[in-house]
């Protein structure tokens, strides 16, 4: 089997070792209850991480720790929506996007997120969110997420310029920007970063996490940092929901960070993560079948979001026609071993998403391979 379909790096990618040797110091010394905020050591290493490598200014106490991004998203929307409303407050989300953009929103607020389509590289159409942000007067969220899943688009700086001046004129409306593969930008040669929290800090919320960062997906410690207002109705959330975060995970990453201040851990993991792509974009360009796929922008995480419906009305050798991308994926696995996710579930339609982290080269070209070949005996 080839699996694309998983977003992760673990075990493929090891932890860092500062990070398990915090964890172990941690379970033999000990492991009480924390702050709801999550413990001072972590936010002050991530308070200094943040001014350091990525250029922005949070103070611990505008740091929450949570139990995953994830959670930290949902504990923002939880923080931001107010229910009290005279109308119900809505969320954009841009597409495609991560299920749970869809999924929280209709928890939250019964309603679904109002999506806007992104162009052929995956970047959100500013002149479409100016439209709807002039059209509407129930917006009350935005949420942001460079770089992206399931695309791997990154967003450049003027696009996120052109945003963050649309949003200004509405100070009600807030931002959660998604950076939990933020360091897995390859852009450029050295490493470089941009945030929609550079332009407005006082309406984001930026999210990020060890799970993506360091190859953490299990151990589940994330983090938002911004307003402190909105920062302390997050932690009361989490006291009164999780508790608190786990101790000796918090313990560990602490440790990483504290000796990971110049990236460098993270940039080797980065490296790795840029060599695979760079295979993947190579076999794609090289073998027969997969040319016919049109690759977009995949400049970070980990992520292809190739465009496949040049297949659609292909037969396959047992009589099957592929009608759309879900048919293409389920061929896929059965044809090719291949595991692979339809667009469908992240609303674009006509691509797949292929999940290279967790895959060595060797595993790499045998999957790319194989798929080349299943594709190549479609009529």
């Amino acid at each position: 089997m080839y699996d694309f379909g998983v977003g992760e790096m673990n075990p493929f990618i090891p932890l860092p070792t500062s990070l398990k040797d915090g964890i172990i110091e941690s379970v033999l010394d000990k492991s009480p209850y924390s702050s709801q905020q999550g413990i001072s050591e972590l936010r002050q290493a991530i308070s200094f991480d943040f001014k350091k490598n990525f250029g922005l200014y949070y103070e611990p106490d505008q740091i929450c720790i949570t139990p995953g991004p994830k959670d930290a998203i949902y504990k923002a929307l939880l923080a931001l929506i107010d229910p009290d409303s005279p109308q119900p407050q809505r969320v954009v989300s841009f597409l495609p996007s991560y299920e749970a953009f869809v999924a929280m929103p209709l928890l939250i607020t019964n309603l679904p997120p109002l999506n806007l389509q992104t162009d052929e590289n995956f970047y959100p159409i500013p002149a479409n969110f100016k439209k709807l942000l002039n059209e509407r007067n129930d917006i009350g969220v935005v949420i942001i997420n460079s770089p992206n899943n399931p695309t791997g688009a990154v967003y450049p700086p003027r696009i996120l310029r052109e945003l963050s001046e649309i949003i200004k004129p509405y100070p009600h409306i807030a931002i959660i920007s998604d950076e939990v593969y933020r360091v897995h930008n390859f852009t450029e040669k050295e490493f470089t970063y941009d945030s929609i929290a550079r332009y407005l800090p006082d309406q984001t919320i930026v999210v990020g996490g060890m799970s993506k960062e360091v190859s953490g997906t299990g151990l589940r410690v994330g983090f938002a940092a911004g307003p402190a207002h909105v920062i302390k109705a997050m932690s009361l959330l989490n006291g009164h929901t999780c508790s608190c975060i786990n101790y000796p995970t918090q313990v560990g990453y602490t440790k990483f960070l504290q000796s990971d201040t110049d990236l460098m851990e993270r940039l080797k993991i980065r490296d790795i993560l840029n060599e695979r792509r760079k295979l993947i974009l190579e076999l794609f360009s090289t073998l027969p079948a997969l040319k016919n796929c049109i690759l977009g922008n995949a400049d970070g995480a980990f992520y292809l979001f190739p465009k496949i419906d040049y297949f659609y009305g292909c037969t396959t050798p047992h009589g099957d026609i592929i009608k759309d991308d879900i048919q293409f994926s389920e061929y896929l696995l059965i044809e090719g071993k291949v595991v692979v996710l339809p667009g469908t579930y992240f609303n674009r339609p006509g691509h797949i998403r292929m999940a290279y982290a967790a895959s060595d080269s060797s595993a790499l070209t045998k999957g790319l391979t194989s798929m080349n070949n299943v594709l190549s005996i479609l009529k």
